[in-house]
Order: structure tokens, then C-alpha cells, then sequence
């Protein structure tokens, strides 16, 4: 089983690794299943339509921005829209600065082992297994692809995968250097976390009644001719050669497409805007 919560990974194995789909572990992410239960309380709560709240996403993932505006499996996303950790952080630490009082330990509770999700390991730390691996960064998640196809990878059960290295406190839009993330997240889970037991058959239960389930299943999509008239599909793969030697071709993943290449041709297919590509409007700026 593949972890599914990096949609830069889903969608390089979608991609790359077409019949490696069906071992993507077959559940919602967290992320949409938080915002459609908010959603659907505040709904019933205030006596509002679904349509009339907005769930925004505070994410430190270009590719979280770019499937939460494409879901790929779905219509829409239960997220109306997504804001950089780093574009809000500023405003937010001077403003709880400027309290005269510090703000209530409700606002940090959280399961403890919640911030734990946003590192290498976070996810496989509460497996009952140790036939498990836990890998980042896209040349080394590559690799495990490779050797899985390749049946060079025995006896693990389960593996985690993360386009940005260390996890999503790697990310691209985070704030913090990684190392000092990550010592972090170890003392915000004990400082505000919260012991929380869900007893297996409520588990059952919730699964079964498809809780957890995606809207639709994932499903492979190996790379196809651009265009099935020839001469065109010539002109077309010209078009993506000069976009890709104008990339920066360090296949990050963060634009949400597995590697340069690919990000090239869904440029060429208008699937995507070059300016998605992160390090180019760096670049520009």
C-alpha cells in the first residue's frame, strides 16, 4: 500500500507508474474530509447551504493549491481555495503579538499525533507494522517506484511517500528551515495535543458506511500522443521541447505535475499555466 497524501506523488505514479495506481491507499484525504465535515456542521448548525461557507486551506504545498483548483477525481473540491503558509504567517504572529492576552489553549488542541503528519514518518509512526518505509524528495520516491515495479522491494507492507524533502514541512511555501520544523512539531504535539481513542469497531463502522472513501477511485493516466494528427503532435512536442529547456529541470513536483517534462506538456496541452512553476516566478521577481 502506497500512502495517498501527496498529490505530487499520486500524480507521478498516475503518470510514470500507471499499474503502480491501484496500490494507492483507496481513502480521502484528510484535508477534504475536514472541510466537507465543517461544511456539512456548519450547514445544519446555522442553517446555511453547503454553497454559502467557504473552507480555505492554509498550506505550505504548491501542489495541494494546484489539486484543490483541478481536483482530478472529482467535480469540485470541498476546499474553496488555498493560501500560502508563508503569505499569512507574518500578519497572523503580529497580530496575536499585539493581544494583551495570550490566546486560549483551544485554539492549538489537536490530536497528538497531529502535527506529526507534516513530517517524514508522521503517518507510518502510528502503524501497527514495522515492514514499513518512509521516503521523501522525488529522485528517492522515484527510486522505490522503480524497484517496486521492478519487484526489487520485499517484505514492506506499507510506504509513505513525500515529494518535499522531510515531509510537508519541506515544502516550498513553509516559513521555518526544515530542521528547526521538525523539532518543533515533536514539542507542539505534546504541548497541545490531546490523547484520542477511537475504538476499532467505530473505525469499522465509519469504513464501511464510506467515511473515508474518495468520491471516485484513482485511476491511471499514462502520458498519450499530444494530438492525433501527426504533423500537429510534431509541432506540438516542438512547443514542449522550448518550454522544458526553459525550465528549471529539478523536478520538484511542486507545480503539482510530477517532473519538468511532464509540466511541459500539460503547458502545451493548456492544462496548466507556465507560471505555475514556482521557481520561474521566483525568478521573474
Amino acid at each position: 500500500m502506497i500512502s495517498g497524501f501527496c498529490p505530487a506523488v499520486v500524480r507521478l505514479i498516475q503518470v510514470k507508474y500507471p499499474e503502480l495506481t491501484e496500490h494507492i491507499m483507496p481513502l480521502e484525504v484528510p484535508r477534504e474530509i475536514t472541510a466537507r465535515e465543517a461544511k456539512l456542521k456548519l450547514s445544519h448548525d446555522l442553517g446555511l447551504d453547503v454553497s454559502e461557507i467557504e473552507a480555505v486551506y492554509i498550506t505550505p504545498c504548491p501542489a495541494k493549491v494546484v489539486v484543490i483548483r483541478q481536483p482530478a477525481e472529482k467535480e469540485r473540491s470541498w476546499l474553496d481555495r488555498a493560501i500560502a503558509i508563508s503569505e499569512v504567517y507574518g500578519p497572523l504572529r503580529s497580530a496575536l503579538a499585539a493581544t494583551e492576552s495570550a490566546p486560549s489553549n483551544e485554539l492549538f488542541e489537536s490530536a497528538t499525533y497531529g502535527p506529526g503528519w507534516s513530517r517524514l514518518g508522521g503517518m507510518t509512526s502510528l502503524l501497527r507494522t514495522d515492514r514499513w518505509i518512509a521516503v521523501s524528495g522525488m529522485s528517492d520516491v522515484t527510486q522505490i517506484l522503480d524497484d517496486i515495479e521492478n519487484s526489487r522491494l520485499r517484505d514492506v507492507e506499507f510506504i509513505e511517500t513525500s515529494a518535499c524533502l522531510g515531509g510537508c514541512i519541506g515544502g516550498p511555501l513553509t516559513v521555518e528551515n526544515i530542521y528547526v520544523a521538525r523539532s518543533r512539531t515533536y514539542r507542539l504535539g505534546k504541548k497541545c495535543g490531546r490523547n484520542i481513542e477511537r475504538h476499532a469497531t467505530e473505525v469499522e463502522e465509519l469504513y464501511r458506511d464510506r467515511f473515508f472513501s474518495m468520491e471516485n477511485p484513482l485511476a491511471p493516466r499514462p502520458l498519450s500522443p499530444l494530438d492525433p494528427n501527426i504533423g500537429k503532435a510534431i509541432e506540438m512536442v516542438r512547443y514542449r521541447d522550448e518550454i522544458y529547456e526553459s525550465l528549471p529541470k529539478i523536478d520538484c513536483g511542486a507545480c503539482g505535475s510530477p517532473n519538468c517534462q511532464a509540466f511541459a506538456e500539460d503547458v502545451v496541452k493548456r492544462d496548466v499555466e507556465r507560471s505555475a512553476c514556482i521557481v520561474l516566478r521566483a525568478r521573474a521577481t
